[in-house]
């Protein structure tokens, strides 16, 4: 990506951005497999090295271990969710100067992906779990119980969406469906087999650790996979650079 001022005599406050969207998704794609690695590495020596005697250690690697919050794949997802917004912000921006239909449509998802961003960062899902759980005696797949709610939610937004998502250009269209597939198919979808796997055979559990890597994979993948697609559509709007105007 490359940022540079345009000193022309209509407007010397323009900057052109002009962005690979190809090179963007790989490097996510290398972080992703690099912070997976990690993370595969992190499990096994907390369990060589248990916290009551190895404390710091284990202390360490928590922060690389994709089932825990607040730590580097954590954050990893939080700036991509983050990033998605700005993009689809942008998107919506686009669509509102050329007047073209759809600036509403963009900027809902754009405060979608806000949201999803935040809850990644504070991880306000994970507080539904035990009171759901208990309140409503769920076992099995329903172990994490936010899943519940969080059907529910993507079931309301593509319902709400896919007209408008199905309108769009091919390209842009198949895109949007395989990263949101990804990334449902590992928030909700892996989701029920780990917590049905968590309740039955415990989270070090090797089956567990597989799905779980797997779930949160997809995730990953599927943002990354948003965020080239949005690339690639903002250059389709902008002419193949995006203009920014200030003043």
């Amino acid at each position: 990506m490359s940022a540079a001022h345009t000193h022309s005599g209509s407007n010397p406050r323009a900057i052109s951005l002009r962005v690979n969207a190809k090179a963007v998704y790989l490097t996510l794609l290398v972080a992703i497999a690099v912070i997976v690695l990690l993370s595969s590495v992190a499990k096994v020596i907390m369990l060589a090295y248990p916290v009551e005697q190895y404390g710091a250690l284990n202390e360490l690697c928590r922060r690389f271990y994709l089932d825990f919050e607040n730590n580097i794949p954590a954050w990893f997802s939080t700036l991509g969710l983050f990033s998605s917004a700005v993009l689809l912000g942008v998107i919506a921006s686009c669509h509102r100067v050329i007047e073209k239909n759809g600036f509403w449509q963009w900027l809902g998802l754009s405060v979608i992906f806000l949201g999803l961003a935040i809850d990644e960062a504070t991880y306000l899902h994970e507080i539904l779990i035990v009171s759901l759980r208990n309140k409503l005696q769920l076992t099995g797949i329903f172990y994490f119980s936010w899943v519940i709610p969080g059907a529910v939610f993507v079931i309301g937004v593509v319902l709400a969406y896919l007209p408008f998502v199905w309108k769009l250009p091919k390209s842009t269209r198949n895109g949007l469906l395989i990263a949101g597939a990804c990334y449902v198919g590992g928030a909700l979808g892996m989701e029920l087999l780990g917590g049905m796997l968590a309740e039955s055979q415990g989270f070090d559990a090797l089956s567990y650790v597989l799905v779980m890597s797997i779930e949160e994979s997809l995730e990953m993948i599927g943002i990354a996979a948003l965020v080239y697609v949005l690339l690639r559509y903002i250059g389709e709007l902008s002419g193949k650079s995006l203009q920014l105007h200030f003043g």
